[in-house]
């Protein structure tokens, strides 16, 4: 005698499909995927605590993948075009809350051009608009925002649909000098 366990449970692919678009299509635009830490240094507001951290480095769930990402940037000699797509995690009281975020950027020279006429910003605008037009089939809305981490005036808010979906920006000097991203 044998037993047979079956199931009619149908998981859905939506999201790995919606990654896997994601990725191409930030791919054909010339960057590379990494992967980097999920597990942080630095505590936050709604950071969650890891019970039994291996060290002191990686006792915070990450919050963003942009730490990783500059972080990246910051040991690669030659300049890079990457991306990433994973988990970033908060609390809001007793809940964790885990959302399935993608960020990419490339490391530029400095510059001194004004705001919203800065060649790479406009590049990184570009690229946000080509994904988002690809992955939903509605255009990019950006608008001037201030974001904390984001140069002053080189940053804004992106919207589908009157739906805000992202954050657009170059890195404030002082964090990319403290990053090592000269």
């Amino acid at each position: 005698s044998s037993d047979v366990c079956s199931s009619d449970l149908e998981i859905s692919s939506a999201e790995f499909e919606r990654e896997n678009r994601i990725a191409q299509s930030l791919a054909a635009l010339g960057y590379v995927e990494v992967v980097t830490h999920s597990l942080r240094a630095s505590e936050r507001e709604g950071s969650v605590a890891v019970r039994n951290p291996l060290s002191e480095e990686q006792r915070y769930l990450r919050e963003s993948l942009a730490p990783g990402l500059i972080a990246y940037l910051a040991t690669n000699a030659a300049p890079a075009r990457v991306f990433e797509i994973g988990d970033v995690f908060r609390r809001e009281g007793d809940d964790v809350l885990e959302h399935g975020v993608a960020a990419f950027g490339f490391s530029a020279d400095r510059s001194d051009e004004a705001p919203w006429s800065d060649a790479s910003f406009l590049r990184l605008k570009g690229d946000a608009g080509a994904l988002l037009r690809e992955v939903t089939g509605l255009p990019l809305e950006a608008s001037p925002d201030a974001i904390p981490g984001f140069h002053p005036g080189k940053t804004a808010a992106l919207a589908v649909g009157g739906r805000r979906v992202g954050t657009l920006g170059c890195v404030d000097p002082r964090i990319a000098v403290a990053a090592g991203l000269e």
